[in-house]
């Protein structure tokens, strides 16, 4: 796991996290550097989200379904994926025990906590995806558009020409 999310370039995301901002006020203040920098840091930790999604049974996937990030994602599945992004090496067999014993008498709670957050999760990451999705319509509509009226242009260049060319041999004649 730690190989395919290092190769993604989402590895530091997955450990460190990032910032999220207090409040949507708080983010409509932030600068443009800022804002490009949040948006970018969503996208790679949703993209971490993902992968690590992907390599989940059904069971731990339902524990960690409603993290917020990928930081939290680790931290909430079970002891082998920790073991596999901490930097200090895997634990000893004691440590792995009480770890698990602590994960089943947690669990309850974990799930019913999940549960309450489940639909807003669900919401804020449909949010995020169509107003990603809206971004990218928008610069596809801008670039075809674009291209619409190099092609127009060239066609006109082209007409005008062939009008020229067609002036000259009429008046040679």
């Amino acid at each position: 796991m730690r190989a395919l999310l290092g190769s993604q370039d989402v590895m530091e995301i997955v450990e460190d996290g990032y910032t999220e901002p207090a409040s949507k006020e708080a983010e409509g203040t932030l600068t443009e550097a800022q804002a490009t920098t949040l948006r970018a840091d969503r996208k790679k930790d949703c993209k971490a989200k993902s992968i690590i999604y992907q390599g989940l049974d059904e069971a731990t996937f339902e524990i960690i379904a409603s993290a917020k990030s990928s930081k939290e994602s680790i931290g909430a599945s079970s002891p082998s994926m920790k073991k596999d992004t901490n930097k200090g090496g895997p634990h000893n067999k004691e440590e792995n025990k009480v770890e698990d014993l602590v994960e089943e008498v947690q669990k309850p709670e974990v799930e019913a906590e999940e549960e309450e957050t489940q639909l807003e999760d669900d919401v804020d990451i449909r949010t995020m995806s169509h107003e990603e999705e809206d971004k990218e319509e928008e610069a596809d509509t801008t670039t075809v558009r674009s291209l619409i009226k190099e092609i127009s242009n060239a066609i006109i260049a082209t007409n005008m020409a062939t009008i020229a060319t067609s002036a000259e041999a009429t008046q040679m004649r």
